[in-house]
């Protein structure tokens, strides 16, 4: 409110993974627009100010927590890939589609709702960082056979996502559209667990469930999941979901373990009892 503005990477910087810095110099050269024009406009200065610092912290926090425990992630060929897929998914959902779509000029109880679903990305896309940091660490990385991981594949899921940037959307359409992404993305995070819980084979995946509270997640594999493992070949892929199928597109068929889809799936649905019920128990 006293018309000064810290703008580009001298007021935020998060990781150059990525390249997000030129992200940060757009949201805040755009909102530092945005507060003049309130300025000009004769309009509260201070609340548009706080509203925007608001929305510009919450954008960084969500984006620093990408990167912040990833280190040992980075040297492990499989979970960087599936990392890959996963931050791709998120960012061309929420941010670029916020940014893209004018939403960041809603305010008040027109913002609310874009709120709402970026805050669940967040929440999805710092747990994934958690799996992901607990396989790069339990399961030792294979550098043999010099495969070429394409991601995104075509077709897939990040490829629509992508080329949807290019669509100019009205605010209702953005709004239905991030939250038909977010719905993708629980499809996707429990595919990922259900990829991870696989590779760790059943000990050291039970001790990850326990250590990160998987189980309280509320996760549940796609309908016809299970299913399709009872297939062989074309059949199998015809019959997954297309996000199980997408994935599988660019890294590859889950890795075979001593235990099932369909045993994962059970874990996925065996809640924790409420504490009332364990007292009783």
């Amino acid at each position: 409110p006293d018309r000064w503005a810290l703008i580009g990477e001298a007021g935020a910087f998060t990781d150059p993974l990525y390249s997000p810095g030129t992200d940060y110099i757009a949201l805040a050269n755009s909102f530092t627009a945005e507060m003049i024009q309130t300025d000009v406009e004769n309009g509260d200065l201070l609340a548009r100010s706080q509203e925007l610092n608001a929305q510009y912290r919450a954008l960084v926090s969500g984006s620093i927590g990408v990167y912040r425990e990833s280190a040992a992630v980075y040297g492990h060929p499989g979970a960087m890939s599936t990392k890959v897929f996963w931050d791709n998914h998120v960012y061309w959902s929420f941010p670029c589609q916020f940014f893209q779509q004018n939403i960041y000029r809603l305010s008040g109880e027109a913002l609310m709702p874009f709120t709402l679903v970026g805050a669940r990305f967040v929440e999805l896309s710092g747990r994934m960082q958690d799996v992901l940091k607990y396989w790069a660490e339990h399961v030792e990385p294979s550098f043999g056979g010099g495969d070429m991981v394409v991601v995104p594949a075509f077709p897939s899921m990040l490829v629509d996502s992508h080329c949807a940037l290019t669509r100019k959307l009205s605010h209702a359409e953005t709004l239905s559209y991030m939250q038909a992404q977010l719905a993708a993305g629980e499809e996707l995070f429990a595919e990922i667990v259900l990829r991870v819980t696989l590779e760790l084979g059943p000990i050291a995946a039970r001790h990850m469930w326990d250590e990160l509270g998987i189980r309280e997640w509320g996760l549940s594999l796609p309908e016809g999941r299970v299913a399709a493992e009872e297939l062989d070949g074309r059949a199998r892929r015809r019959a997954l979901p297309s996000v199980s199928r997408d994935i599988e597109r660019a890294l590859g068929m889950p890795r075979q373990s001593t235990f099932s889809v369909a045993e994962v799936g059970r874990w996925m649905t065996d809640r924790p009892a409420e504490p009332r019920a364990r007292a009783e128990a």
